[in-house]
């Protein structure tokens, strides 16, 4: 196989990676407002019962705090996910991987791939710019983005399903020892 062939087989290869990490980022968003509305529907179940075994309570600051860190972390949580910036992103080790170095030529990341107006505010700087750039450095370059966005959000949205699972089984410990040992 010959280098043009190569380098072909490459930038198709990234494609479709990239297509791939997008795709699993958008469906992190999908899965984190599916959940996020499916927990706030369950409270409404779980706050009925809680009325029917508590019928008057006592509001105080630690019945406060137990409610806003059982019924509203989770959501706030699940929020969470939709909103990491793809700005933050510097692939984990605090300094944005832009540049590369082949055969003693630098090259610079234009970012085609997702434009900032800031840097091309027309139609030339654009065009002079894709004319100038590598398509297998801005692939590779925005693969690393998606895949450090897609594994944050991962990372954010199994955060929040676990503190979900945390709430919901305080809620049914503290139903359950109400109705076991009366304390109220």
């Amino acid at each position: 196989m010959n280098t043009g062939e190569s380098k072909k087989n490459a930038e198709e290869t990234l494609k479709l990676a990239l297509a791939e990490a997008q795709q699993s980022v958008r469906s992190y968003d999908t899965k984190a407002q599916i959940c996020g509305v499916g927990y706030i529907f369950s409270l409404n179940i779980i706050f009925g019962i809680n009325k029917t075994i508590w019928p008057e309570v006592d509001v105080s600051i630690f019945y406060l705090v137990v409610c806003w860190s059982m019924f509203i972390l989770p959501i706030i949580l699940f929020g969470y996910v939709l909103y990491p910036s793809r700005k933050s992103m510097s692939f984990g080790n605090g300094q944005e991987k832009n540049s590369t170095e082949k055969a003693g030529i630098s090259y610079r990341v234009k970012k085609l791939l997702y434009i900032s107006l800031n840097k091309y505010d027309s139609v030339k700087k654009l065009t002079d710019s894709a004319l100038a750039s590598n398509l297998l450095q801005e692939l590779a370059f925005e693969l690393l983005k998606s895949s450090e966005l897609r594994d944050r959000k991962r990372k954010r949205f199994l955060r929040a399903l676990i503190i979900s699972l945390i709430a919901f089984m305080l809620m049914l410990v503290f139903q359950f020892a109400e109705v076991i040992f009366e304390i109220s």
